[in-house]
């Protein structure tokens, strides 16, 4: 989560909050894997974190597991992000609550709304907040 996006999550978070049951910031998704064998090799543990994609939050509630991207405009960068991360999580993390994927943002267009929708993200407007 870039600097200028924190002030963005909080909003979020400050309505969201009681909803969530975990919560962590930047997990590893994707890159090389990592056994139990191979675990203590520092420089394999390095690889897999230079590797791996980092989705700014991802979280549990009771029904479903939420994949977040915080920014403070949004555009098809973040959306095609969300996606990817989607992909990621389905093959790295077989548990069975339903995704829902999640594009935190100040300001959107029409147009990525338009397409966000296409690909099931939901869209959370912060200013719609204030």
């Amino acid at each position: 989560m870039l600097r200028e996006d924190i002030p963005v999550w909080f909003a979020w978070l400050d309505k969201h909050q009681t909803d969530i049951d975990q919560l962590w910031y930047e997990p590893l998704l994707g890159g090389p894997q990592i056994t139990p064998e191979t675990d203590t090799d520092p420089m394999l543990r390095m690889q897999r974190a230079l590797l791996s994609l980092r989705p700014d939050a991802i979280a549990t509630t009771h029904t479903h597991v939420l994949i977040i991207e915080v920014t403070t405009i949004a555009r098809h960068r973040a959306i095609g992000q969300l996606i990817t991360y989607s992909a990621l999580w389905t093959a790295d993390h077989p548990i069975d609550l339903p995704t829902r994927l999640i594009l935190v943002c100040n300001y959107i267009s029409d147009d990525y709304i338009t397409a966000a929708q296409a690909a099931s993200i939901e869209v959370h407007n912060v200013s719609d907040y204030i």
